[in-house]
């Protein structure tokens, strides 16, 4: 599955319920989840170095799921684009023998060449979510995310909006989206994935080497 999604960042956490009265918002349907998410990686950040992330994600129903993003192009204008792979899992245990796509598993497991992966950082944040539909089948998901990045004793602050493009192949939508969104606080583009911004955490906690 391809992933594409446009990332913002509110200028001020205390700008959030201006952001939850946009009347945009008002008129769509909405829900809440606690997301628990786990990174792997090996202590050489191979996965890292190859532009691939690994994650092990719970949601409130307890499940499990396994997903390896692997990046297809470099941000353009905060627009991220990345190739997604999801599988379900008993736990916080990478499984890589039920990735459905043999080409992945035939690199992944040439990259890792047995090499142990270990979780390098941890994200736990609620995400509130509604669905956008235009006259022309777009769907797009908007996401309000707040929490902490978390390796050992250190963290750092999540408060994102993520525009993720569902349905339809118009990216534009997503820019048409974030401006309607902001038109009453200051919304900022942002480049910064929660992986990378927990790699940073983790390698300044000594987690990994590169």
């Amino acid at each position: 599955m391809l992933e594409i999604e446009l990332k913002l960042v509110l200028k001020n956490s205390s700008d959030i319920p201006a952001f939850l009265e946009n009347p945009l918002l008002q008129l769509l349907p909405t829900q809440q989840n606690t997301l628990y998410t786990t990174y792997f990686d090996t202590h050489q950040a191979i996965l890292r170095k190859n532009k691939m992330a690994l994650r092990i994600r719970q949601d409130a129903a307890t499940s499990f799921t396994q997903t390896i993003k692997k990046n297809v192009l470099d941000s353009v204008q905060a627009l991220q684009k990345n190739r997604e792979w999801d599988a379900e899992v008993k736990d916080f245990v990478p499984d890589l023998t039920n990735i459905s796509d043999q080409d992945l598993r035939i690199e992944l497991t040439t990259l890792l060449k047995n090499t142990a992966l270990i979780p390098l950082f941890s994200t736990n944040f609620l995400r509130t979510t509604w669905l956008y539909r235009d006259e022309g089948g777009v769907e797009v998901e908007i996401a309000l995310d707040q929490g902490f990045i978390i390796c050992g004793e250190s963290r750092t602050a999540i408060c994102e909006i993520e525009l993720e493009l569902k349905r339809g192949i118009d990216e534009c939508v997503l820019y048409a989206l974030a401006a309607q969104l902001g038109n009453n606080i200051t919304l900022s583009s942002d480049t910064s994935s929660k992986a990378k911004r927990g790699y940073e955490l983790a390698y300044a906690c000594g987690a990994y080497v590169l």
